[in-house]
């Protein structure tokens, strides 16, 4: 008997939650106790001090006085003298036993689970809890539904914002339903629309300043051969100029015009006439060198210089078209006497009558003489015109006349 008051002040002092095997075995072996007994336990404790004088466990004494040292066992104090019964709680036994997953504190110490494991109704196996399982897996379902649930929302919510974005470059209601009607699929992505883009945004690659290189210009005069233009006597001294390469030539040329007490000056450079507005930079002088130089012209005397250049180029080009050769018609006559050979002759249309009389009687070993005449539609030829003239063509029939 004295054991089991014993027991009975052990599951009256608080402790945390021990571990769930423990639990389930404590549990099983506080109902096997009360069914072997023939009569209710008394629910009046004895203060802890008599009940720690009259143990016979001197360790599990000095364990119960460690652990009530704690400070969170207060608030874990079960009284097995005042249990509460209720009915409807599919959680607690016949007996009245509170349940131990939801009676016990959550938390377990270390002087309570050394406790639990040195008493003597702990040897019992028992099996698991159903009652554990059961709302364990309840738990696990429910977090899979709220997982899918939330999938669900996000999918649902980044579709609708897909669907806002498309409605705004969808195209023309038109094009949508011709190529409906025409059976061809449509769809539509997201594209990006350079017009709503801030003029402050930053472009894909980054711009570079380009910092202004110096070039060193070196400006000639140059004189026109056959021009008579005054011009000053230094006016072929050459000129130094350091200039930048964004700088306009027009800056360039005042300086020049002012120095050399000149106006109308052109400037240029590889046969181009460089602009005032123009640049190094845009004439393609970076390319080139960073020292270079530039011929100065009156503008009289660059008109000029221009007029002979053209009258140069179309001498070249008349001397390089190849002088065309009139080609001479070949023509092939029949000359046929009233006695003798027929005799066909290959000639040109140029070939006058006397010739052709000559080559028949070349020919056809005849001498030639004055009275051999020809005759052409019943006209006598004379001995000068020529076949084009007489209008005598290919495979012609001419008579001859001994």
């Amino acid at each position: 008997m004295q054991e089991d008051d014993d027991d009975l002040a052990f599951f009256t002092k608080p402790i945390k939650k021990p571990p769930l095997n423990v639990t389930k075995r404590l549990s099983h072996s506080l109902s096997d106790s009360d069914e072997n007994s023939d009569q209710e336990p008394s629910f009046e404790m004895p203060p802890l001090k008599h009940i720690r004088s009259e143990s016979k466990h001197p360790s599990r004494t000095s364990t119960l006085t460690s652990a009530e040292t704690e400070p969170t066992a207060s608030s874990t104090l079960l009284s097995a003298g005042s249990p509460r019964r209720h009915d409807g709680d599919p959680l607690r036994n016949k007996e009245g036993s509170i349940d131990l997953e939801h009676g016990l504190h959550p938390y377990a110490t270390r002087a309570a689970t050394s406790v639990i494991r040195s008493n003597s109704l702990n040897t019992v196996d028992t099996p698991p809890t159903p009652f554990l399982d059961d709302d364990f897996t309840k738990r696990l379902e429910e977090l899979d539904r709220q997982v899918k649930e939330f999938r669900n929302v996000s999918k649902d919510q980044t579709e609708s914002n897909a669907n806002i974005r498309l409605r705004d470059i969808s195209p023309s209601k038109n094009a949508d339903t011709t190529a409906t009607a025409s059976g061809l699929r449509t769809h539509s992505l997201p594209q990006t629309d350079s017009s709503n883009l801030a003029p402050n945004e930053p472009l894909a690659s980054p711009q570079i300043d380009h910092v202004p290189v110096i070039l060193q210009l070196a400006i000639i005069g140059q004189k026109v051969p056959g021009s008579t233009t005054f011009l000053p006597s230094d006016w072929e001294s050459p000129l130094l100029f350091k200039v930048k390469s964004n700088q306009q030539f027009r800056r360039v040329r005042d300086a020049y015009t002012a120095r050399k007490r000149i106006q109308d000056v052109v400037f240029v450079f590889q046969n181009r006439k460089l602009w005032d507005f123009g640049t190094p930079k845009g004439a393609g002088m970076l390319k080139i060198d960073t020292r270079l130089v530039i011929h100065a012209y009156h503008k009289e005397d660059y008109e000029l210089l221009q007029q002979q250049r053209a009258q140069e180029e179309a001498k070249l080009l008349s001397s390089e078209e190849p002088k065309e050769i009139p080609l001479k018609r070949i023509i092939s006559i029949l000359v046929r006497p009233k006695k003798g050979q027929d005799v066909r002759l290959s000639i040109p249309v140029n070939t006058s009558v006397e010739d052709i009389i000559r080559k028949y009687c070349n020919q056809t070993e005849i001498s030639f003489h004055e009275g051999i005449r020809l005759e052409f539609e019943g006209d006598w030829l004379e001995p000068k015109d020529t076949l084009e003239n007489l209008e005598i063509e290919d495979e012609d029939q001419i008579s001859i006349l001994l």
